[in-house]
Order: structure tokens, then C-alpha cells, then sequence
């Protein structure tokens, strides 16, 4: 996220996603939905849920490296794949003991 706000400019975000074919618009719903999930996922807030939700933007992203092929020097998209791995497992694991939502001194009595 904060490589494309930045270091590109969301203009360049923008173009990049128009040569994709995806209307200029979803760059600002890409950004807003990462910065929603990684707030969410710092803070241990609906884990399971924003781990599935990232996954509508990681699953897509495919499309930009699957081109590259599987290794990273040529900017392959074993990242990316590793990252939707990553969501699918926290999904099956949801929170930890030191989020927010299993923070006992939080809760009222």
C-alpha cells in the first residue's frame, strides 16, 4: 500500500490499473481495502473475516505476476501466493490471544 501511494503517486496507481482493464477508480478501492486490512489484522479485529477479504484483492493480483513465472528474480509470483496461503491459513486459525477481541481487561463487566 504505501508503495503505491508514495512511492507511484496514486496518478501512476491509477494508469497502472487502467492498463490492466479495471476502471481508475478501483485503485482508490484497492488502497482503502488494504489499509481496512492491515489495521484490522495489526489490531486482531474480525481476523477470520478480513483474512477472507484479502483475498479479493490478493487473488486477482495473480494477474500481474503470473506472467514473470515462479521465481523471484524476474518478479515472479510465489509472494503473492505465499501471501494467499498466508490469508487462508489465518482464516482457519482466527486471532491470537493478544488482539483486541481476547483482551479480557477490555471487556465490561
Amino acid at each position: 500500500m504505501g508503495y503505491k501511494v508514495f512511492f507511484q503517486g496514486m496518478g501512476k496507481t491509477e494508469a497502472f490499473f487502467a492498463s490492466l482493464g479495471y476502471p481508475p477508480l478501483f485503485a482508490w478501492g484497492d488502497i482503502t481495502l488494504e489499509t481496512i486490512i492491515i489495521i484490522s489484522l495489526i489490531l486482531g479485529l474480525y481476523v477470520r473475516s478480513i483474512s477472507l477479504l484479502a483475498l479479493v484483492i490478493l487473488v486477482p493480483a495473480m494477474e500481474v505476476w503470473i506472467p514473470s513465472g515462479i521465481w523471484a528474480n524476474r518478479g515472479g509470483y510465489e509472494f503473492p501466493l505465499l501471501w494467499i496461503f498466508l490469508q487462508v491459513v489465518l482464516a482457519f486459525l482466527g486471532s491470537g490471544p493478544l488482539s483486541l477481541k481476547t483482551l479480557s481487561f477490555l471487556d465490561k463487566q
